[in-house]
């Protein structure tokens, strides 16, 4: 029944997103959110479209919002009435009905924000994180990782492209090209341009800052992307997309049931991307530059202007990979994939040397090293087992040169006798 009833209503509410989109300055997911809000108002009081709703008058529209908040105020959550309450008055003004929001009635109801509960309810850890990571399948791993260690918001996934273009949001060409119908992901970290506006040239759906902005894929996911796409597709092209996910419902259902549900963790997918801003977090703890941070996460800040201007010169592209690479790409590297990033081979080398030099058994060494290559140790424990075997090594020596200078003297003392 619901399907038949969309199915015969559809060109009325296309026409009501347009109306909204000419007559009010109301960004793209809020007309979404009011149209389908709409949709469910005028079912609920049996009046077939928002339409049929207008010639009902200003004052029977308001006696009808009031009713329907009173009668759900205590079953539906706050926000999605303040939603409601917010698209009403919007589709009024719209249509004429009122020159201004200010002159529809005002409703006295809790319109608190369910942000209100965020700190009560339980976060996304890199436990957990690092659990999907090796339950998922690579599709999932895709919208994951670019929720949760990229920061992009979930409807922003379905829009990427592999190489960016005109209103196209894609790899920078100095990270990734196409070679023979494949992609080829030169530079990693990559950089990912999201841009302003999408293909139509209107405001790009989900870039709330509405600006261009890039954000950098760690290394081990542009792994996954460049796997996932390759196989997928027998001729990548500029326009292949990136993410299996074709909308955003998509996106939220892998990340709600396919992807939390595993690991029984329960929780809104955007707690995703707050945990993408943990990690982006210790670019300023370590750099202390907040502003880079904030860019990255598709916020307006002062980089931004800059960025619009100048775009990315390949000094300021080598600056902010190297704070990227030191602080973010590492971490991901070890704490979520258990792996060691290029930058740290040399660095476990020199450690493996030392500890040779230090007595450790050669073939002990190598093991613990293919355990770290694995996945299954991540660089701080093998650091620590290096230690300890070191340790080890050394007092073994100490014991062996007491007992040697033990055997000496009491020779000495013999032959003194």
């Amino acid at each position: 029944m619901n399907i038949y009833w969309y199915a015969l209503n559809y060109d009325k509410y296309n026409e009501t997103r347009k109306v909204l989109d000419q007559r009010t300055r109301l960004k793209s997911e809020s007309i979404r959110s009011y149209v389908s809000t709409l949709k469910t108002f005028c079912k609920c009081i049996d009046v077939e479209d928002p339409f049929e709703l207008i010639k009902l008058g200003l004052e029977k529209i308001e006696d009808l919002t009031e009713e329907y908040i009173r009668r759900n105020e205590h079953k539906l959550s706050p926000k999605y009435l303040n939603v409601l309450y917010c698209a009403v008055k919007a589709w009024c003004k719209a249509t004429r009905l009122i020159k201004s929001r200010k002159l529809f009635r005002e409703i006295d109801f809790d319109k608190s924000s369910r942000k209100s509960d965020a700190l009560l309810e339980a976060m996304v850890t890199t436990t957990h994180v690092k659990q999907l990571m090796n339950i998922l399948d690579i599709k999932h791993k895709i919208d994951v990782g670019l929720c949760g260690l990229v920061g992009l918001r979930p409807s922003l996934i379905p829009q990427l492209k592999v190489l960016l273009g005109t209103n196209r949001c894609g790899f920078h060409p100095r990270s990734a090209h196409i070679e023979n119908g494949k992609l080829v992901i030169d530079r990693r970290p990559a950089i990912m341009i999201i841009t302003r506006l999408d293909e139509n040239g209107r405001p790009r759906r989900g870039n709330k800052g509405n600006i261009t902005f890039f954000v950098f894929i760690p290394s081990k996911m542009c792994e996954l992307i460049e796997t996932f796409v390759n196989s997928t597709h027998d001729v990548v092209t500029p326009d292949t997309r990136i993410s299996a996910s074709h909308n955003v419902d998509s996106v939220y259902f892998k990340v709600k049931r396919r992807a939390f549900r595993k690991i029984g963790f329960r929780g809104r997918p955007y707690l995703l991307r707050k945990f993408a801003d943990r990690i982006l977090e210790r670019i300023t703890h370590k750099f202390n530059d907040e502003d880079f941070k904030e860019f990255l996460m598709g916020h307006k800040a002062k980089i931004s202007a800059i960025y619009q201007i100048s775009g990315l010169t390949e000094e300021d592209e080598k600056t902010y990979r190297d704070m990227y690479v030191e602080v973010c790409d590492s971490f991901i590297n070890e704490q979520i994939f258990g792996t060691v990033a290029k930058e740290q081979k040399t660095v476990v080398q020199a450690l493996g040397t030392f500890a040779a030099q230090q007595g450790v058994d050669l073939e002990r060494i190598e093991a613990i090293m293919k355990i770290l290559e694995s996945g299954k140790m991540t660089f701080n424990e093998f650091n620590a087992e290096l230690a300890r075997l070191a340790t080890e090594a050394q007092r073994g020596k100490m014991e062996q040169r007491f007992a040697e200078l033990f055997t000496r003297e009491y020779a000495k003392y013999n032959n003194h006798k």
